[in-house]
């Protein structure tokens, strides 16, 4: 009543909300999955997430059986996640809706046929929020030369989140740094969080697509040898 000018005359106060939506206390506005395929059984595997918080304290990234984790880091500084009570790994998040980059690397158990055509199911992590688009890039060793099952989802894949800023930031420390510069020739370590590199005879796959979805489907894909493709003409 003190806060009032007249107490005869209160104010009148109408709140207005939607009922049975729900507000989503985290985004994924692009999640990115890298995954180079050896013939051992195993094959490297990275993913980095876009995310845009809105009430949330962590990121849970559940990664398909087998996963070993090898490096993790937000926004480029290194982290160590928990482990959430499912088995998948807890990144905590800043708070804000201003987008932030989590990136883990690791391996995972995945076999190819045995040097002859059959189809590949390439599996995608499961998130505690839903991925707006989802983008994959698929490296396989020879002979094999792989398709998509689902054409509709051939598309180039752009550079992992922050590649740019962060060429842009070295760069500005090479120009106005001498001994930044002998030591970038000398040894020109590969940038952590940068897409694997194609080895020699490898074939590249890249998808894209809209999802929405926290659970997105595994890729499949279909592997024929090289000299069992159809020709263009």
């Amino acid at each position: 009543v003190f806060a009032l000018t007249d107490p005869a005359r209160p104010p009148r106060f109408e709140a207005v909300w939607a009922e049975g939506t729900e507000v989503l206390a985290a985004q994924i506005d692009r999640l990115l999955v890298d995954v180079a395929v050896g013939g051992g059984g195993r094959a490297a595997y990275q993913l980095w997430a876009e995310v845009r918080n809105r009430g949330t304290l962590s990121l849970e990234v559940m990664l398909p059986p087998g996963f070993e984790l090898i490096a993790a880091d937000r926004d480029g500084e290194m982290v160590l996640p928990g482990r959430s009570a499912r088995g998948g790994f807890e990144f905590p998040l800043f708070a804000g809706e201003e987008k932030q980059v989590v990136h883990l690397a690791g391996l995972l158990p995945l076999s190819l046929p045995a040097g002859k055509p059959g189809e590949l199911s390439l599996p995608l992590p499961a998130l505690s929020a839903p991925a707006a688009r989802v983008e994959t890039r698929l490296l396989l060793p020879p002979p094999f030369a792989p398709t998509l099952a689902d054409p509709s989802r051939y598309q180039a894949v752009a550079p992992p989140p922050g590649a740019q800023a962060r060429l842009e930031r070295r760069a500005d420390v090479l120009k106005s740094n001498a001994i930044a510069q002998q030591l970038w020739s000398s040894f020109a370590p590969q940038e952590h969080g940068a897409f694997f590199s194609i080895p020699a005879g490898f074939s590249q796959l890249q998808a894209g697509w809209s999802a929405l979805s926290s659970s997105p489907a595994p890729i499949l894909i279909r592997l024929a040898r090289k000299q069992e493709v159809s020709p263009w003409f």
